[in-house]
């Protein structure tokens, strides 16, 4: 069938094209009459279908319009995030990848609280750029700081599991669970640092693949103190080779959002910790992309690939865009490592909260990160009773036990309850 003929049938209100060899949907853009449409099992690129679940129908048809209206550009960046326990070596492997020659000191690094987040390019002659850039993002590895995390676990994105293969502590069940959460579908690659290794791995891909099969597990056993065996370049090759296997790498994308990305960055640099969503706006529009349902895609796009963080659909926080995400991790991480919530088994008030932060965040940025932390996702706090004092827990400060997940999977309930079943249910 000639999907092409498609543009002429002008009032067109319901469209199913599930099931075909269908690639090219630049068509629908001239429907502007149409209600309902499904596009399923073809050859479209996922980050159309998401778009259209998402945003749906008109926000997909603005986005291929922009695309035949002006010139493109071509998406060749992505995310990479280093997960792991403390003192595995994520650090190192950073400066490893971002500084050629750089030499691991064991006990030199030191542990990293929040998140680092550093720019790293390859050679790509693909990429009109020649470049493909890669933003790192570093977390800490002590486990209070794990639910700090899911604030930036993205999809499109390389996850980079590291583990002291000599101390056989990593929480792998925890990690590949969370990815699958969030990363939805977005490879990873587990990496065994075997410095002055002694004992055999406890690492089982065969399991993980097995029970976590929604996710695209590799593996590689490295040495960061010794460039000799040759294996970290190996592994430095099969970074770049799985991040040319992202779905979204080399895409097409309005060439106006390259401006637009420069002026957020621009922004950043001048100590702007954050900016609303209506400057946002102001921005895309200086830039002449002028509609919302465009502007909302490249935030949730600039989300994706690192550059800001942003929950955009999220009714509470649409209007808080965070251009400095460690500013946020330390405000959170202040409140969460506190002796006196500790002490108080996690619990505090919300005028506790607010004198605790002072003067060092305005009241619509503190409102703004009680939001963040009471996002539903995320399970940082939880409201409990009906007091005036408005009054939360955190459940990662409660004592806890870590069963293996191993053939199950995590079902989580409302505070402080974890129930497993079998991943078949």
């Amino acid at each position: 069938k000639d999907k092409t003929n498609l543009k002429d049938f002008e009032n067109l209100h319901t469209l199913d094209l599930s099931s075909n060899q269908i690639s090219d949907i630049s068509f629908l853009k001239d429907l502007n009459q149409l209600k309902y449409l499904n596009i399923d099992e073809n050859s479209v690129s996922k980050d159309l279908l998401d778009l259209l679940e998402k945003s749906g129908i008109q926000a997909l048809q603005n986005y291929l319009k922009q695309l035949s209206d002006q010139d493109v550009d071509f998406l060749y960046e992505a995310k990479m995030l280093l997960v792991g326990e403390p003192k595995a070596g994520k650090t190192s492997l950073m400066k490893k990848i971002t500084q050629p020659g750089y030499n691991v000191t064991k006990g030199k690094e030191h542990e990293t609280v929040g998140i680092n987040i550093v720019n790293w390019a390859f050679d790509y002659p693909e990429s009109p750029s020649g470049k493909f850039k890669i933003n790192i993002w570093d977390f800490g590895g002590q486990q209070i700081q794990y639910h700090l995390h899911q604030f930036f676990l993205t999809p499109e994105s390389l996850y980079v599991l590291m583990t002291d293969d000599r101390a056989q502590q990593t929480q792998f069940d925890y990690w590949f669970e969370i990815i699958s959460l969030f990363g939805e579908g977005s490879p990873v690659l587990v990496l065994l640092n075997e410095i002055q290794k002694t004992t055999p791995s406890d690492f089982e891909i065969n399991d993980y693949k097995r029970f976590f099969d929604e996710l695209s597990i590799e593996y590689k056993d490295v040495d960061l103190a010794n460039d000799a065996d040759g294996r970290f370049k190996v592994v430095l090759h099969t970074i770049i080779e799985m991040y040319k296997n992202l779905e979204h790498i080399g895409r097409e994308v309005p060439k106006k959002w390259v401006p637009i990305r420069k002026d957020i960055e621009d922004l950043a640099k001048k100590n702007n910790n954050h900016i609303s969503f209506s400057n946002f706006k102001k921005v895309c529009e200086a830039n002449n992309l002028a509609d919302e349902n465009d502007q909302i895609t490249l935030c949730q796009q600039f989300h994706n690939i690192g550059v800001i963080l942003s929950f955009i659909n999220d009714e509470n926080l649409h209007d808080f865009i965070v251009l400095n995400p460690e500013w946020a991790v330390n405000a959170i991480y202040e409140i969460i490592s506190d002796k006196e919530v500790k002490t108080n088994k996690g619990k505090f008030d919300r005028e506790w909260l607010f004198n605790r932060w002072g003067d060092r965040y305005t009241h619509q940025e503190k409102c703004n990160l009680l939001s963040l932390m009471k996002r539903d996702k995320f399970d940082l706090i939880y409201k409990i009773g009906n007091s005036e004092k408005e009054t939360y827990i955190s459940p990662i400060l409660l004592p806890a036990k870590n069963p293996s997940l191993i053939g199950m999977r995590t079902v989580y309930v409302f505070a402080t309850a974890t129930v497993l079943c079998p991943k078949e249910l």
